[in-house]
């Protein structure tokens, strides 16, 4: 039984400095879970560097050993690696929005796999599995590190980022919870898991599966006035054949991102207008937003500067190019910044959206040279939708390119797999647009997972 034999050591670093299981660490055990204490002893505010599980004691043979590693975004791998094999080779230029710790993540290392959130270890002879993963995902993000050799598993390390969070004298502070299960089933324990997390992190659970139109899977960002009129028409008269809730608005109704209630060459009455012509036709109105992208040529940018995220020496950061166009990054540290969140909400609310499609939700959180308020597990909706306040109070808001544990607690549902389809320009693809875009609809264009 690997469960049996696995036995852990922990550590916390702080102000650079790693503390042992002692007098400042302690190590809590449940039923099936772990969690670290640390208590800040020292007299003085530190600032926590993380949290650290070092297991050991899995003999099993290497070439026996399969793992199934879950990723940290949607944009991240999820599959299984093999003894002998090398991790999933990520873009240099787009690590650090795929995983938690870009400058240590190893894909040129034979048997050296990393994770985030939850990992299986399956053993091809027994059938075993052995599944570790956090079923909290309040403040800190985590990372997992293992290493196979012949003789088993050579590391096993878990680290939990404190990212600099400040310590007073005499707090206790508690890492994220690490659920431990063993079975002959990965699959079922990967849905004990998912059960276990939602429990802890009060999932927000649909009654239903939301179904509905997407403007993006057809037209992607050049979807016009002219298109979602034509489309919601078709769509009505259609209701019979498909009894669809939502019609939702895809990237392209905004001028620039940031500017998300104001008219643009494509949407000439802004998103009022289309938001009531949907209501008028009998569904329920939705919309596309990046919450946190704020593109240099919006007026956004031009009228609160102050709200983006900037470096040491005080300079805006432009971390994304959007379309050929820096974009900045709203700054979720700040209290007037998450203010205007609640009024674009709140206004979006008050003209009929009740479905909010939220996309790139893990860029304020990769701005790692930004200065700011620590990091949180959800980026910026750590505030914003995680428990902590819940801005974005719509009846449906799904996550996509965000963070898989924010994704599948806050939102309720989230796209944590690359996008399917493919741009159509023919004569005949145009002349049959109605007709697709509610077919690729009806197939789960707006559903639990599907986003995207």
């Amino acid at each position: 039984m690997m469960r049996e034999k696995l036995s852990w050591e922990v550590s916390v670093l702080a102000d650079g400095v790693r503390h042992s299981v002692g007098d400042t660490v302690e190590l809590r055990r449940g039923a099936n879970t772990l969690r670290i204490a640390f208590r800040n002893r020292s007299g003085r505010s530190v600032k926590l560097d993380g949290f650290q599980f070092d297991g050991s004691g899995v003999s099993i043979p290497g070439p026996r050993l399969r793992l199934y590693r879950e990723g940290w975004t949607a944009v991240a791998a999820a599959a299984t690696r093999r003894y002998g094999e090398r991790d999933f080779f990520v873009d240099p230029d787009y690590r650090r929005f795929a995983v938690v710790d870009a400058d240590d993540y190893n894909s040129d290392e034979p048997n050296c796999f990393q994770a985030e959130n939850v990992v299986v270890l399956n053993d091809s002879e027994s059938g075993l599995s052995l599944l570790a993963g956090f079923v909290t995902a309040a403040d800190y993000y985590n990372r997992f590190r293992i290493r196979l050799d012949e003789s088993g598993v050579r590391e096993f390390s878990i680290f939990v980022y404190g990212d600099g969070r400040e310590v007073a004298p005499g707090e206790t502070v508690l890492s994220e919870e690490l659920l431990i299960l063993e079975g002959p089933d990965g699959y079922a324990l990967l849905e004990q898991y998912a059960a276990c997390l939602g429990d802890r992190m009060k999932a927000r659970v649909p009654q239903s599966v939301p179904t509905g139109w997407c403007s993006w899977y057809y037209y992607y960002s050049r979807v016009t006035e002219n298109d979602a009129l034509e489309n919601l028409e078709w769509l009505r008269r259609h209701r019979t054949e498909l009894p669809l809730d939502y019609f939702q608005i895809d990237d392209g109704y905004q001028p620039a991102p940031g500017d998300w209630l104001m008219p643009s060459e494509q949407f000439p009455h802004g998103p009022k207008f289309i938001l009531e012509k949907i209501v008028e036709a009998g569904f329920r109105p939705g919309l596309w937003l990046a919450p946190f992208m704020v593109r240099s040529d919006s007026r956004l940018f031009r009228e609160h500067p102050e709200f983006l995220i900037r470096d040491a020496a005080g300079e805006i950061l432009y971390p994304i190019k959007w379309r050929g166009i820096d974009a900045a990054i709203l700054d979720c540290s700040r209290e007037d910044a998450c203010h205007w969140l609640r009024e674009l909400f709140a206004t979006l609310k008050e003209w009929g959206c009740t479905y909010a499609k939220l996309d790139f939700m893990m860029y304020e959180s990769c701005v790692t040279a930004g200065v700011r308020g620590r990091r949180r597990a959800g980026g910026g909706f750590g505030r914003v939708g995680t428990g902590r306040e819940r801005i974005c109070s719509f009846s449906a808001a799904p996550w996509c390119s965000g963070h898989a544990s924010a994704c599948w607690t806050a939102a309720g549902s989230g796209r944590t797999s690359p996008r399917t389809g493919g741009w159509n320009t023919s004569a005949a693809a145009k002349r049959r647009r109605c007709r697709t875009s509610a077919a690729i609809s009806s197939t789960g264009a707006i559903c639990t997972g599907g986003c995207g």
